[in-house]
């Protein structure tokens, strides 16, 4: 299970924007969940609408392959050019059946 983070930017200059990500996994629709993978990671991003991703689990890391419920939640913040403050959002719960 990978949890992919979408960022665009537009304006002047480039901006380097921190993730975290965490994903969590539960037995059943609603939880209770239980974190089983974290990301941290600020990376450049292109300020002419272009697609960067960030990851969670980060790529390298083992790779999170149970059958379970699952949701990702993100805490972003643009640190250059100009700091900001942080936004957070949580993805809908998915179903993910392995076949394990």
């Amino acid at each position: 299970m990978l949890f992919k983070t979408r960022v665009t930017c537009i304006g002047p200059s480039p901006a380097d924007v921190r993730i975290i990500g965490t994903l969590a996994s539960a037995p059943a629709k609603g939880g209770p969940y239980k974190n089983v993978a974290r990301s941290d990671k600020t990376q450049r991003v292109n300020v002419d609408g272009t697609e960067t991703v960030f990851h969670t689990p980060p790529q390298g890391d083992p790779k999170v392959t149970e059958s379970a419920w699952y949701r990702g939640q993100i805490t972003a913040q643009v640190v250059v050019p100009v700091p900001s403050g942080t936004w957070t959002a949580t993805s809908d719960e998915v179903h993910v059946e392995t076949g394990r």
